[in-house]
């Protein structure tokens, strides 16, 4: 269990201005052997909270409690010790050592740690057998290779099974498959998705479909954190909401006339939308069509604004049709 709580972060102004706050009395708990994700625009400070939480940044006020041990209390001297003992790292780009071999790199923490080198290169082999498939192994030799040789994707699986050498109790990922393309992004992910099974996953991403898949999303923005709806919770949103709607008006909802049933855009186009209009006001009302639309289009449609006014957009939605006061 992570506990953060109250967590504050600035850096000093320039040239005597203000100091900015990056993170603004953040908390959060992320339960064990669970992935989550933290989203948010470049320079909200993502990547920041991570490294504090990894110990590679300070903090003003606050804690980070990590299964009832404050992080607070750890003396500066004892923050490598506890990186390399408790927390695994993997990065947007690898970082791998390339005049050494994956299995040398993968190793490397071990041989930090003061475990001799055969123990390392044999635990290392192991938890390769996590990331690479049997023919990667035996057939291409993939441990023997240098960085250079192989391909983006499995530079970052390496570095995944570098993160896990020292059976770590969180791994802390910074936009892991930023830097790969959908086919190689994906499979990286979904190696993070199977860590659950051994340790904790914390991961910053700007991409939502990924995002999507993780067990919570916290969005960060203008120094606050908060837990951001998944797209089925929008979703079940929208359609409770669409119900609603068709039960509820049955007539104009102005004038209380009889509505015609229409269409905008030809059966064929997938954008077409359902309407509503009224035969004597003439006012034309949104039908279950165009929330469908946009329930369709929803990834766009978040894509394009904070997850976290999702909620506020819908009840805008929701305003919109059911209003009385309304007009078309």
């Amino acid at each position: 269990m992570i506990r953060v709580k109250n967590l504050s972060k600035s850096y000093p102004g320039v040239q005597n201005s203000p100091p900015i706050q990056i993170l603004k009395k953040i908390n959060f708990e992320v339960k064990s052997n669970t992935i989550v994700s933290i989203v948010g625009q470049s320079g909200s400070g993502k990547s920041t909270l991570l490294n504090i939480l990894g110990l590679l940044d300070s903090f003003d006020d606050g804690d980070v409690i990590v299964d009832n041990k404050s992080l607070k209390s750890l003396r500066k001297s004892e923050h490598p010790m506890y990186r390399n003992q408790y927390i695994g790292f993997v990065f947007q780009f690898h970082h791998l050592m390339p005049e050494l071999t994956v299995l040398e790199n993968i190793a490397i923490p071990l041989l930090i740690k003061g475990v001799n080198k055969y123990k390392a290169i044999k635990k290392a082999n192991e938890v390769a057998r996590f990331v690479f498939n049997e023919e990667e192994l035996t057939k291409k030799k993939i441990l023997q290779q240098k960085p250079s040789l192989i391909s983006g994707g499995q530079r970052q699986r390496s570095a995944i099974a570098r993160a896990l050498i020292n059976d770590p109790k969180i791994i802390l990922a910074d936009e892991p498959t930023g830097s790969l393309d959908e086919e190689w992004g994906h499979e990286v992910f979904n190696k993070l998705l199977e860590l659950r099974k051994k340790t904790t996953v914390i991961l910053v991403t700007h991409n939502p479909v990924l995002a999507n898949k993780t067990d919570e999303i916290f969005g960060l923005t203008h120094g606050k954190l908060e837990k951001w709806p998944k797209f089925q919770e929008i979703r079940e949103i929208i359609d409770n909401h669409s119900l609603k709607y068709k039960q509820e008006n049955v007539t104009c909802p102005r004038c209380n006339g009889v509505l015609q049933l229409s269409y905008i855009g030809e059966e064929s186009d997938p954008s077409r939308v359902e309407i509503d209009i009224c035969e004597h006001c003439h006012g034309v009302w949104l039908d279950h069509g165009e929330l469908e639309m946009i329930t369709k289009n929803y990834l766009n449609f978040l894509n394009n604004m904070y997850l976290s006014e999702a909620n506020n957009v819908v009840k805008r939605i929701s305003n919109d049709l059911y209003s009385k006061n309304d007009h078309p």
